[in-house]
């Protein structure tokens, strides 16, 4: 990959050395294509990845060709960075025709939705009042703020709508349904499922029986295309917990039910949600009414932000793609870019979306069968790709390795993995093929040996009696893996380090915990620390929901309003203060149903002459008397006394009827 002479697609797997070989490609345009570092394009997904990327480059190049200082000193100023950043260079450099300020800043991630939130909310207030009289302000609101996440689809999509929508609506329902039959039809377990439930036979009365002549009926039903929610409701309704193995052959029962199970989960989604017998209905011929309004009312919002952004100068990194996409139709930029830029490397590009696959078309020629395209290189693997909410598409990727492939380029799978051994790799195929199917790709272990004979892949089941909640199970699934791991710790379980290749006793910062939710990984952390076991909790939703934040919080409430009794308790057990459950406890025993009036605190502040330090007088009145307000139902009410303020007490207890007292303050559990 490369070394390869043409443009090439690379399918690299986990752990198979794809930001190596991404920097060998680099050198390899420099010492064989004769390109200079400013000439070469290298674009990530983080700027983290590319200053990393930049990182490999310069030490391969000083290692390998320590004569070639210019290449060096150009590397410091090459196009080594993310794709926004691309788009941005693009949008600077020809800012009139990207439609956007000649200077501008950028929002970021964190800014930009209160800021355009802000905005759509007065370019709502300024549409014609006629749309409301179609679509109610809620409703045209939450449209606006999806459609406006994606304005190049969005116009693309508005502009193919059809007069005749019926018709192209009901052809585009049909290729639809086509799809969904063959797609649900081809999957080899549909087959699997058939060849069993038609070749295993019960006795007649069993209710496995009576389940499986359902699923069977249904299948044929199904193939036929008759009466299909019918029987998909049916295939849902079968009831696995029937069947008497007396009445069927040895294993027949276990195969019965795995096969009927398999079949109620390959139609699941398509039955729930009627997928195969959809059919236009009066919400559609509604929504045929709104579209020309929602339209309009798309293109005003999308006119005022455009005009609230050249008059702050900024841009997001959404208006950074339209922008480059908007320049790049001009074919003067085009040809400016092709002369400049002889090729291009485009790293983690599964999640690529289409905008972005648009920019690196238009840059690179891909598509423009009148010229000769730049070199264009594309790493990617579809298993990785993670960024779906953020409209990035698989498709991308797998549509420019055929294209690539086509136009005489080579497309190159790397599976040799570089982290583990033949026999956890062995079980990692095994176990992962059927859940990827067509998108598995198997690997190849770099090292034969594993570290020792223990089983490569241990697993574990938490069985819990009904009622028990998720959390109390989570608990329990953190105990077993501290205890997992302080055995490891205590045997000296051998692991290959990753510097020197050699073998040594596993550590705990060797180990990794993964999970499906940051509250997971939380949970379990709280049991390591409890069982002893160093823990270091990364990544998250929010910076706030880390446990350092929330301390801080809890302190900021109660510096706050010092009567919050359980924002004090949460801020003494945390580490500020680590008091322990035990001693809370003990304090709470001792102030439960105390009655008392706490002290008064007479402080006079006064700065001295010689020392200017503060001195605090306190005068504290031992009498203590707590009242109960009737108002608050029996809450904690201060009464001040203090022999020094007898003036004062006097004074008002002279008042008169017409004369409110002032509000006794509440006494917080602390101050009790």
């Amino acid at each position: 990959a490369a070394l390869a002479p043409g443009s090439v697609a690379v399918t690299a797997g986990a752990g198979t050395g794809k930001t190596f070989v991404l920097a060998e490609r680099y050198l390899y345009y420099l010492r064989d294509r004769g390109c200079s570092p400013l000439e070469v394009v290298a674009a990530t997904f983080t700027d983290k990845a590319a200053q990393e990327l930049k990182s490999r480059i310069r030490s391969f190049v000083r290692a390998q060709h320590p004569d070639r200082l210019d290449w060096l000193a150009e590397l410091e100023a090459a196009p080594i960075s993310t794709l926004h950043s691309l788009a941005k260079r693009v949008c600077e450099e020809h800012p009139d025709k990207a439609g956007v300020p000649a200077s501008f800043s950028i929002i970021d991630d964190i800014e930009a939705p209160t800021w355009i939130a802000e905005q759509i909310g007065e370019a709502l207030a300024n549409l014609p009042a006629e749309i409301y009289d179609v679509v109610p302000y809620s409703q045209l609101k939450t449209a606006i703020e999806m459609l406006i996440t994606d304005p190049i689809s969005v116009r693309q999509a508005f502009d193919r709508i059809p007069e005749n929508w019926e018709l192209v609506w009901g052809d585009i329902v049909e290729q639809m349904r086509d799809r969904l039959f063959t797609e649900l039809l081809d999957d080899p377990r549909w087959g699997d499922c058939y060849y069993v439930l038609n070749n295993t036979f019960g006795q007649q009365g069993d209710k496995l029986e009576d389940g499986r002549l359902t699923a069977l009926a249904g299948m044929a039903a199904i193939e036929d295309r008759q009466d299909v929610q019918t029987y998909l409701d049916a295939i849902g309704a079968i009831n696995l917990r029937g069947g008497s193995k007396k009445n069927w052959p040895p294993g027949d029962v276990e195969r019965v039910k795995a096969s009927i199970k398999t079949l109620k989960e390959l139609t699941k989604k398509i039955r729930e949600k009627g997928l195969l017998t959809i059919e236009l209905g009066e919400a559609d011929r509604i929504l045929a009414v709104k579209l020309p309004y929602l339209r309009q009312a798309f293109n005003g919002v999308c006119e005022h932000l455009r005009q609230a952004k050249h008059r702050q100068r900024i841009l997001t990194f959404d208006d950074l793609e339209v922008g480059a996409i908007a320049a790049l139709g001009y074919a003067e930029v085009r040809d400016y870019y092709r002369v400049r830029f002889r090729a291009f490397l485009v790293d983690e590009f599964q999640d690529t979306n289409p905008v972005q696959a648009q920019i690196v078309n238009a840059l690179t020629g891909l598509n423009d069968p009148q010229i000769e395209p730049a070199s264009l290189t594309v790493v990617g693997d579809v298993k990785q790709s993670i960024y779906s909410f953020r409209r990035a598409d698989v498709s991308v990727f797998l549509d420019f390795s055929d294209r690539i492939e086509t136009s005489g380029g080579d497309r190159v799978e790397m599976s040799l993995c570089f982290r583990t051994h033949d026999r956890l790799i062995k079980q990692i195929n095994q176990i992962f093929k059927p859940l990827l199917n067509e998108i598995h790709q198997d690997l190849d272990a770099s090292r034969q040996d594993a570290p020792d004979d223990r089983p490569a892949v241990d697993v574990f089941a938490i069985e819990a009696p009904k009622g028990v909640t998720a959390d109390a199970r989570r608990r329990v699934e953190g105990r077993k893996i501290a205890d997992w791991i302080e055995t490891a710790v205590r045997d000296r379980l051998p692991v290959v380090d990753r510097r020197s290749g050699q073998s040594r006793p596993i550590q705990y910062g060797d180990i990794a915990i993964l999970g499906r939710a940051w509250k997971v990984l939380q949970l379990y952390g709280d049991v390591l620390e409890g069982c002893g076991v160093p823990v270091s909790i990364v990544g998250g939703d929010s910076l706030l929901d880390t446990r350092e934040a929330k301390d801080l919080l809890v302190l900021l409430r109660w510096l706050a309003d010092d009567t919050d009794d359980l924002s004090l308790v949460a801020l003494l057990r945390s580490p500020f203060f680590a008091v322990s459950d035990r001693t809370l406890a003990r304090i709470a025993r001792a102030t439960e149903g105390l009655t008392m009036e706490l002290s008064a605190f007479e402080i006079s502040q006064r700065q001295s002459a010689s020392t200017n330090d503060l001195q605090i007088n306190q005068q504290i009145n031992p009498q203590i008397d707590l009242q109960t307000d009737p108002q608050t139902d029996s809450q904690a009410n201060l009464q001040i006394n203090s022999p020094t303020n007898s003036q004062t007490n006097s004074q008002t207890d002279s008042q008169t009827d017409d004369q409110p007292a002032p509000k006794p303050r509440r006494a917080s559990w602390w101050q009790r």
